[in-house]
């Protein structure tokens, strides 16, 4: 772990439209599998059920901690693969959140293209925190590379540990429903990305990743830095920084060599900053 002296800047275009096609398939969770899954949507964790606590229409879906031998696993749920087109994309819906201790929901957006722009093109993450116990809009705007489109897209929806504890307490439990994901862009805070005046945490890069990845944070004033990496299971794997850190830009080197491929977290803490993202190892 060294300082570094440069930080890819991802400037963005607020765009707004008066209407715009929803993507995603059962958006509203009204249609449920055999699985126990509603149709569409995926949960590596298993860890949802259908609610009739419901935004509009007679399903919604409900994310569960849970705990078996011992160990919590986290509630999450994703639809990936989606087709999607153009150079702006936001994800929009409706929660409640019914945390236990200080759990939090994360939500993410990611944007894929092909050909010219073959890879991950856009992305973004919005942590939430505190009670809602009444329906609550959420709005997240992808942040493209300049210049690039999509083609496919993926969200992700986790609930993630108490920043206190670091740790999963199974009675927290979220309500997600009318789920959007269109070509508009809401939601999005520049200065996380351009000004060192502030805490951030940026996307490992490459992303997907064989078998080692960076990943950059900023840290504004002096203070005590802790990077975690845990898989989907929310199982520590490795912990990347434990230690007082000088105000500056830095990047953290992961290895996942003695790893199976598949989806990983990554979390700092930082005084009262706390944020978390996913990267993806392919062997």
């Amino acid at each position: 772990m060294k300082r570094y002296h440069l930080l890819f800047l991802l400037p963005f275009v607020l765009v707004t439209t008066a209407s715009a096609q929803n993507f995603l398939k059962n958006p509203g969770f009204e249609d449920w599998g055999s699985d126990g899954l509603p149709s569409f949507w995926t949960s590596s964790t298993n860890s949802c059920q259908k609610s009739t606590v419901t935004h509009s229409g007679s399903g919604a879906v409900k994310l569960v901690n849970s705990q078996i031998f011992g160990t919590s696993i986290m509630g999450a749920i994703s639809q990936d693969s989606i087709r999607v087109s153009g150079s702006t994309f936001s994800v929009k819906g409706w929660y409640q959140l019914h945390p236990d201790g200080g759990d939090g929901l994360a939500i993410f957006i990611w944007i894929y293209g092909q050909g010219e722009y073959a890879g991950l093109t856009g992305a973004n993450v919005l942590d939430i925190v505190g009670t809602k116990d009444v329906w609550t809009a959420f709005a997240l705007g992808a942040i493209m590379t300049p210049g690039t489109t999509g083609d496919s897209a993926a969200v992700d929806f986790w609930i993630m540990p108490d920043s206190a504890s670091d740790s999963w307490h199974p009675g927290t439990y979220v309500l997600l429903d009318d789920i959007v994901l269109d070509n508009t862009v809401t939601g999005i805070t520049r200065d996380e990305f351009t000004s060192p005046s502030n805490f951030s945490l940026s996307q490992n890069y490459p992303n997907p990743f064989n078998p080692s990845t960076q990943i950059e944070f900023t840290v504004p004033t002096r203070s005590h830095v802790t990077l975690k990496v845990y898989n989907i299971m929310g199982q520590e794997v490795k912990t990347l920084i434990d230690q007082d850190l000088q105000a500056g830009r830095y990047k953290a080197d992961f290895d996942g060599s003695s790893l199976p491929s598949g989806t990983y977290l990554y979390r700092i803490q930082a005084g009262t900053f706390s944020k978390t993202s996913k990267m993806t190892l392919l062997k």
